[in-house]
């Protein structure tokens, strides 16, 4: 991870300085993007000698002071190129949800969690592996169930680069902040499950049924199901030969009520 925590380092500065050159800005008489690289020197020198104490002061200040905040942005649809995890707690079986980089690609889902094994929501998705991610659907947010796989022999680094590429800025970001903080990163792979199939205007119900009561009953209300469904059954109407010739004494039944056709 030494190139990667480099890089991050360098382009972290780089954005110090460009913001400090528009807008300025010198704490304690000194140019606030010289303190910006001391610190990111004791970030490298703490990830090479102190990478357990590194993680730990990470961890504490993403799970009370940076996560809070992220969640609520993503719950409110804000794209910043983060999306949600959910998992279940290994000892508790309590819903859990935490922010990730927005990894979605088709029908999987990529997450480089930047303290590997050590990540609390890593270890909850190697006990329960069936997770949920929120993505975007159009305009909304939207949770879709899959299976989370740790894919321990595959590269981080590149893993990233080849979801980042020149299309996501918001992702660069992300990726250039998990590198700047990351300590043995490890990747994992989500495969979501399918859609239900959906046509003329059934997407909607489809998409709330999968939500209320999971994938695997969400076959319910495809347009397929519906057409191999048994037809509706009927039953008969009464018919001018089912009416007795006593309309009022018949089984004790008015049938001056019934409709008939006429003679």
């Amino acid at each position: 991870m030494g190139a990667p925590l480099i890089f991050g380092c360098v382009v972290v500065s780089v954005l110090a300085w460009i913001d400090w050159v528009i807008e300025g800005g010198e704490p304690f008489g000194i140019p606030y993007p010289v303190l910006v690289m001391v610190a990111l020197a004791m970030n490298i020198v703490m990830t090479v000698r102190y990478p357990r104490g590194k993680r730990r002061i990470v961890a504490a200040v993403q799970r009370h002071l940076v996560n809070p905040i992220v969640r609520g942005v993503v719950t409110l649809g804000v794209p910043l190129g983060w999306s949600l995890l959910e998992t279940s707690g290994r000892t508790t079986g309590r819903r859990r949800v935490v922010p990730v980089g927005n990894g979605h690609e088709g029908d999987r889902f990529w997450i480089v969690a930047e303290h590997g094994l050590s990540a609390g929501y890593v270890r909850n998705l190697l006990a329960e592996p069936r997770v949920r991610v929120q993505v975007r659907s159009g305009m909304r947010m939207v949770w879709r169930p899959g299976v989370a796989h740790v894919l321990l022999d595959d590269e981080p680094a590149r893993r990233q680069r080849l979801l980042v590429g020149w299309r996501h800025p918001l992702r660069a970001l992300n990726s250039v902040m998990v590198n700047v903080l990351a300590v043995d990163p490890v990747t994992i792979r989500i495969d979501l499950d399918q859609l239900p199939e959906c046509g003329r205007g059934h997407c909607e119900t489809a998409r709330r049924h999968a939500e209320a009561v999971g994938p695997e009953h969400a076959d319910a209300v495809t347009p397929a199901a519906r057409r191999s469904a048994p037809p509706r059954t009927r039953s008969p109407r009464p018919t001018a030969d089912r009416v007795p010739t006593d309309s009022r004494t018949a089984n004790g039944h008015d049938w001056r009520l019934t409709r008939t056709s006429p003679a």
